[in-house]
């Protein structure tokens, strides 16, 4: 199997875990819901849309040297922005805040944006 569909089939699996988790803990929240647990799928899905793309449309990316770089990005920020997303639902359910919330997207945004600007530079025509 490609690396790329191989991805994409484990985040396509992780965005339905994260579906199920956030199911489960609003069954036993006492009738609490939370947009961001109800959503924390998103990056998740996005990420295996990133893959399924990159697939599909340009098979010979995964052969850059930097494309491991843009992957290790694009999973981290993901995991950033799906643990920030849990664990603001998690607080806001409880009935309590944090200050350290916003440190999740602050960083997910970072990864994102260097795993956009890596990307960017892998799709940059090679000289040789």
């Amino acid at each position: 199997m490609k690396p790329n569909a191989k991805r994409a089939l484990i985040f396509i699996g992780l965005s339905l875990f994260t579906v199920v988790f956030g199911f489960v803990y609003h069954l036993f929240s006492h009738g609490v819901t939370s947009p961001l647990m109800s959503y924390a799928w998103v990056p998740v899905a996005g990420a295996a849309l990133f893959y399924s793309l990159v697939w599909l449309l340009l098979p010979t990316l995964s052969k850059r040297p930097t494309y491991r770089l843009t992957v290790n990005l694009l999973n981290t920020a993901t995991a950033w922005q799906t643990l920030g997303m849990i664990l603001s639902a998690v607080i806001a359910i409880a009935g309590s805040s944090s200050p350290y919330l916003p440190f999740y997207s602050m960083v997910a945004l970072v990864f994102y944006g260097l795993s956009l600007l890596s990307l960017g530079l892998l799709l940059i025509k090679p000289k040789a």
